[in-house]
């Protein structure tokens, strides 16, 4: 039997709120040649379809 780490959280997490500077830098890393989406999005501990969201907005 293999033992697994289990992380157990107690306190309720609120969203987080990003500035659009934060939400630029974000879509600019997105933008950049070679770049993934998925790769961009756990370097800023966000979730991949907030990329293309945030992407969609500020790229109109």
């Amino acid at each position: 039997m293999t033992k697994t780490e289990v992380e157990v959280i107690t306190s309720e997490q609120r969203r987080r709120h990003w500035s659009r500077a934060d939400k630029e830098r974000v879509v600019a890393a997105a933008l950049q040649p070679g770049a993934t989406i998925l790769g961009v999005a756990r370097a800023f501990g966000v979730h991949s379809s907030q990329v293309f969201r945030w992407r969609q907005q500020l790229c109109k």
